[in-house]
């Protein structure tokens, strides 16, 4: 019974997992994480409480994941962060929807698959902004001295899923059929950005191209594969 009891409870956090992964706390169900572990719902609530107790366990259990199988290296910190980050870049499961579409772009096209399942209807429009450019604005910041009020790094432009993932296949070269599961729900309509404050504080900044992100994100994820 105990062995039972401890598959059941790690199909439970695997399920919860790709199900917060996917879904965010909010958007997550309890029903669709039982059906996943091909548990019932009461198992769930008797293991872990309520949802927010097991996405607690959950954040848990994958950050001791990743402390216990990144090998450790206390004299070189900066390595050790970088293979941290490494780890959990690259999962599909971790990382948003765009660094996500293109690690499993790259497995496909290894595979030779000619078909690519994208996870809901593709229309929804998301606002992405380069990893470098974060890290610009940052210094940017930094450099003219105190801050109060906060700022979004913002472009007020978007792009749609079915967008992106388009352009990841072109970059990559990769001519494949994109396949659209509604089984998926796709969430908001819409998430981009109010610019004009961010305008206001950096009139001069210029934003990557979304070509030339994608295709330097592709260039990262070859280089940890």
């Amino acid at each position: 019974m105990a062995r039972d009891s401890t598959e059941t409870r790690r199909r439970i956090l695997e399920a919860a997992y790709r199900e917060f992964a996917r879904h965010g706390l909010a958007g997550a169900r309890v029903d669709r994480i039982a059906a996943a572990a091909q548990a019932n719902k009461r198992a769930i609530y008797d293991y872990f409480g309520n949802k927010q107790q097991l996405f607690d366990v959950v954040v848990v259990d994958r950050l001791v994941a990743g402390i216990t199988l990144v090998p450790q290296s206390w004299d070189d910190l900066p390595q050790y962060g970088a293979d941290v980050l490494d780890y959990y870049a690259a999962d599909p499961d971790r990382v948003h929807a765009l660094n996500g579409i293109i690690i499993r772009l790259l497995r496909a096209r290894k595979a030779g698959e000619r078909r690519f399942e994208i996870w809901g209807s593709g229309r929804p429009v998301r606002e992405w902004v380069y990893v470098d450019d974060a890290a610009r604005v940052l210094v940017e910041s930094l450099e003219g001295g105190p801050q109060v009020d906060p700022v979004n790094i913002a472009q007020k432009q978007g792009h749609s899923i079915a967008e992106i993932a388009a352009l990841a296949a072109k970059v990559l070269g990769y001519e494949v059929e994109l396949v659209f599961n509604t089984r998926y729900p796709d969430g908001a309509p819409s998430k981009i950005l109010d610019d004009r404050r961010f305008r206001e504080k950096f009139p001069h900044f210029r934003f990557m191209p979304i070509e030339d992100g994608i295709s330097r994100t592709i260039d990262y994820y070859r280089s940890v594969s």
